[in-house]
């Protein structure tokens, strides 16, 4: 089956995803390294499992409306890290390494499956932590618009500053449109607000400050350790370099979703995302 003929098939079963109910689904918990309550929820069937990680102020809600026409080929779950959602709020050191023990966790419930792991975002990192942590349980890494200049370093007057203007323009819409095309409709940043804190917890700056040190310290140490393909579905800009990715990982690929924001990758062209996530899924699987 040819790239055109996979998103053919795919807009029609997104169609059809719309009349899919949540009830078939199972929300299940488990515990971490560290002791802290993971929630995850499952649905669909088929191999290989995806498994959805959120980015920074997110939660699996956020993989909507994905989870619903992914479940229709494939076994999906989708997971609430710890200090989001309803997993626990519990942990004494909010790290990505932490966040890779919570993905392992959540892989290791599923003791038969193939798993794909996706991570948006912040989720990246935590995806590929857990590459370290359970290689042979996954076929591959999709990484969405996050890393995408493997090579970039964030300084400690960065971090701060990129926290300061988090908290400045904390659900502000025009702030919040630069996540999107210029096209997109206002709901999407009203989506948004309604799914995060009228305030972000105390918690999520340590976290976000951890991304970026990991970043700059911790990945560049194990990046080349890494024994699972990584493949790539961003933003066109700004652009990914690819060929700094490829020297991690060779076969690494990229596809692109044009003229959208961050978080647009993931909320705007929803079926042409899921056609390219598919796309690498087929990919690992043979």
């Amino acid at each position: 089956m040819n790239a055109g003929t996979i998103r053919l098939c795919f807009i029609v079963a997104a169609f059809m995803a719309l009349t899919v109910s949540h009830a078939d689904s199972d929300i299940r918990t488990v515990a971490s390294a560290d002791g802290v309550p993971v929630q995850y929820e499952v649905s669909g069937s088929g191999e290989p499992t995806l498994l959805l990680v959120h980015g920074w102020t997110n939660n699996r809600t956020f993989w909507e409306p994905h989870t619903t026409a992914l479940a229709l080929s494939h076994r999906i779950v989708v997971m609430d890290l710890p200090g989001f959602g309803n997993s626990g709020m519990n942990r004494e050191s909010w790290t990505m390494e932490s966040f890779g023990q919570d993905v392992a966790a959540v892989i290791r419930s599923m003791p038969n499956a193939r798993i794909v792991v996706v991570g948006f975002s912040m989720g990246g990192a935590a995806a590929l932590e857990a590459a370290r942590l359970v290689p042979d349980r996954m076929i591959g890494v999709i990484l969405v618009d996050t890393l995408k200049d493997p090579n970039a370093r964030y300084s400690e007057r960065f971090i701060q500053a990129f926290m300061d203007r988090e908290r400045s323009s904390w659900h502000d819409p025009p702030a919040l449109r630069a996540d999107f095309s210029p096209e997109a409709p206002e709901s999407l940043v009203q989506r948004y607000i309604d799914a995060t804190p009228a305030s972000p917890p105390d918690h999520w700056w340590p976290i976000i400050s951890d991304f970026f040190r990991w970043s700059s310290t911790r990945f560049p140490m194990m990046r080349y350790e890494l024994r699972v393909p990584v493949v790539a579905i961003n933003a066109d800009e700004p652009a990914t370099d690819v060929a700094a990715w490829q020297q991690i990982s060779p076969g690494f690929k990229l596809a692109t979703v044009k003229g959208v924001g961050h978080l647009g990758v993931i909320w705007e062209k929803t079926g042409e995302f899921d056609a390219q996530l598919l796309d690498f899924v087929e990919g690992f699987a043979h």
